[in-house]
């Protein structure tokens, strides 16, 4: 369980935590007010917006709202090669990564970043590679809004 009185504000996100920050308004313009500052790899950015998936609304707005926080450059965006990706104990671990959150991890670990995620699995193998204290993910990143006044009764909302 992760401090919530502590959160790094540097993040390396992968496609479920950028869906869910993005799929609200108020938690994402207060994680920005607030300094979090996100960047992602450019297999995030294959997974958000030219993976094969079906096309629904929601799926729509959350694609046009990561396109926006790409061009506002309020996410930046970074190429890891592929040569990164056999990284021998990440490969080791992969289990069922996607190569979104795989490339995210690899990021992370080699510019000595936090990491954002919300999946289990790529929980469990950046806590494997990374310091436990960059290892986040959303209801962390809400929990220490919270905690911190800036989100919730005594906050913004």
């Amino acid at each position: 369980m992760n401090n919530v009185s502590q959160f790094v504000k540097w993040n390396v996100a992968d496609t479920c935590s950028l869906w869910n920050l993005l799929a609200s308004r108020l938690l994402y313009s207060t994680a920005r007010s607030a300094g979090v500052q996100l960047c992602c790899t450019e297999f995030v950015i294959y997974e958000c917006l030219h993976k094969a998936g079906s096309i629904r609304p929601e799926r729509t707005e959350l694609q046009d709202r990561f396109r926006r926080a790409l061009d506002d450059k309020h996410v930046t965006p970074y190429k890891i090669e592929v040569e990164d990706l056999q990284e021998l104990d990440v490969l080791r671990n992969r289990k069922k990564l996607s190569l979104g959150e795989l490339s995210v991890l690899v990021f992370a670990r080699k510019t000595s970043q936090a990491v954002l995620t919300d999946d289990r699995g790529a929980q469990r193998l950046a806590r494997a590679i990374l310091a436990e204290t960059n290892v986040q993910d959303t209801p962390h990143l809400y929990a220490w809004l919270y905690f911190t006044s800036l989100l919730g009764a005594r906050g913004t909302a």
